[in-house]
């Protein structure tokens, strides 16, 4: 970490975070969450979701600031069944744990904690909602991974002003869900990633999903995404999701680069097989 001497922590922590990877950090009120943002986003949604803080200072009473940190990724071709927004979450954990741990050996507090980032960064000013369900940011679209910290170290900036809807008329992401998740808005329960959770899929699901531990399709045909760099994976990862590899029971390398909370009960494995199934490599369940 290069030198931060006599410079304000604000700026501390936006080099911080810049070194670690993340796109953008923003400096956040430590406000209760506004009920009526959440509520008009959480229709049908995950009970997970609906017990995330809705007050930093409930959990956390010293924390002066909430850190909103920005993970940008590239996403992988449509027809590719490799996760590009999971390989980056996992980064993106990893890393914010990082900047915490850079936080406090400068002498400060500092916790990340699962709030609900989203709905924070809408109340806030902070990019615009779409009819997926997903925030989408100027410049990069809805391929962003959200994480969330509080500390002691900084007090908020000035939110922004609100930013209007941009779906408009556009209605690409709801005539490409396969599974009918989407209309005015998400309903999370109905969309393919709900059931994704556990280690084994319902048969509809294991019909129609298109890659690994979720669904990007929506993000493939958002408009909002239509100037961002379609990259491949790399070799490495490549070979850590070759179907033969996880057939075989080897999912080590992949649950690594995903994630083992995203990974657990075999899910790779299970998907591998549902794959090698659909392809004609694997006959038999």
């Amino acid at each position: 970490m290069e030198s931060h001497t006599n410079a304000p922590m604000n700026e501390i922590i936006e080099s911080i975070a810049k070194e670690k990877g993340f796109a953008k950090v923003f400096f956040l009120p430590c406000e209760p969450l506004d009920r009526h943002i959440f509520e008009a986003q959480k229709e049908g949604q995950v009970a997970s979701a609906l017990k995330l803080p809705h007050d930093p200072l409930s959990v956390y009473p010293w924390a002066k600031c909430v850190l909103l940190l920005i993970w940008a990724y590239e996403p992988f071709a449509p027809d590719e069944r490799i996760p590009a927004y999971y390989l980056a979450s996992n980064k993106a954990y990893h890393a914010a744990k990082e900047v915490a741990a850079e936080i406090k050996a400068s002498g400060f507090r500092s916790e990340l904690i699962n709030l609900p980032a989203r709905s924070l960064a809408l109340q806030n000013g902070i990019g615009s909602a779409g009819k997926n369900g997903l925030l989408a940011l100027k410049g990069l679209g809805t391929r962003i991974a959200l994480y969330t910290l509080v500390t002691d170290a900084c007090g908020p900036v000035k939110p922004n002003e609100p930013v209007p809807d941009e779906c408009g008329e556009c209605n690409a992401c709801s005539l490409a869900c396969p599974a009918g998740a989407i209309g005015a808005g998400l309903t999370p329960v109905k969309c393919m990633r709900y059931e994704m959770d556990t280690g084994e899929h319902p048969e509809w699901v294991n019909a129609v999903m298109p890659g690994f531990l979720g669904c990007e399709i929506c993000q493939h045909v958002c408009p909002k995404n239509a100037g961002l760099r379609v990259i491949e994976p790399s070799d490495d990862v490549k070979r850590a999701f070759e179907l033969k590899r996880l057939l075989s029971g080897d999912d080590a390398e992949a649950r690594r680069l995903a994630g083992k909370n995203m990974t657990k009960e075999g899910k790779l494995i299970n998907e591998a097989r549902v794959f090698a199934q659909r392809d004609g490599i694997l006959t038999e369940k």
